[in-house]
């Protein structure tokens, strides 16, 4: 668990480099500051690489003796993405989630930082710099919302409505080409099936019960550390589908799928099993 200070300290770090980093730079990118990595919709700007180069010096003193996985450092260093399984303590920053829809002045974007020890995350932090509150989540302590001046708020999920009432969060583009079809129609039975292009929001929105469910194919710990023991703190259930167990930063490969609670969670991988070619 940590320190009171050090989550204040955390907090505080995160909002004034969106301020300095993120916010001025909404809407103003030259072609010159955004660039693509692993795909031509693989996006970085100058945004993520600021806020990584700011934050990472401030959480390494905040949490001495820890490492620090950032986004844009794993891009570099690819190595870096087993630092969640074998370091003993680990910062993992995604410095700008949702930055395609940050370079075309789409308001889904936010900052996501975690801390795990041995993988697994002790607590989380899920930012918007444009509304300026944030959601956190500690084990055993329940997930908050939080504006500025006022009273945290906890968070609970409400109770899961009828499939045809549900709202999920699917993106079948980031599944293998010969699934995504198939999973495309598994979709239609739901209220409402599509993706954000942002983990952090879809995250947000679920630990608010605006929607009921989110998978995602092969997550990468910085976008899914934090939101995951939030929504396991605000009373849902997060596992991967193949085996069940629970979601674990250490682990790269695989799906995730986070729901309203443990029957419901049952009840999707049910559902979903025979696209996914999972053992029943």
């Amino acid at each position: 668990m940590l320190e009171p200070q050090v989550v204040e300290g955390l907090i505080a770090a995160v909002r004034n480099a969106a301020r300095s980093e993120i916010i001025p730079r909404f809407r103003t990118l030259s072609p010159d500051q955004i660039s693509s990595k692993s795909a031509h919709d693989d996006l970085v700007t100058a945004a993520d690489i600021g806020m990584e180069a700011r934050l990472t010096p401030i959480l390494q003193d905040l949490l001495p003796g820890s490492e620090v996985l950032g986004e844009e450092a794993c891009a570099a260093n690819p190595d870096l993405l087993h630092l969640p399984a074998q370091a003993e303590t680990c910062a993992i920053l995604d410095p700008v989630d949702g930055t395609w829809n940050f370079a075309k002045g789409l308001a889904l974007f936010g900052t996501i930082l975690s801390v795990t020890r041995a993988g697994k995350t002790i607590w989380a932090l899920l930012y918007d710099p444009l509304m300026d509150d944030w959601i956190t989540a500690s084990p055993s302590k329940g997930a908050w919302y939080t504006r500025p001046g006022q009273t945290p708020i906890a968070l609970k999920l409400a109770e899961t409505p009828p499939v045809e009432a549900q709202i999920g969060f699917l993106a079948p583009a980031l599944f293998p080409q010969h699934l995504r079809a198939d999973l495309a129609a598994a979709g239609t039975v739901f209220n409402r099936c599509y993706g954000l292009r942002c983990t952090l929001h879809e995250y947000r929105t679920l630990a608010q019960s605006g929607c009921h469910w989110l998978m995602a194919h092969d997550p990468k710990p910085w976008d899914h550390a934090a939101g995951a023991l939030i929504i396991s703190e605000a009373g849902g259930h997060v596992a991967w589908l193949d085996d069940g167990t629970d979601y674990s930063a250490a682990r790269t490969k695989g799906t995730v799928l986070a729901a309203t609670n443990l029957a419901h969670w049952q009840a999707l991988r049910a559902h979903f099993a025979p696209v996914l070619q999972l053992n029943a």
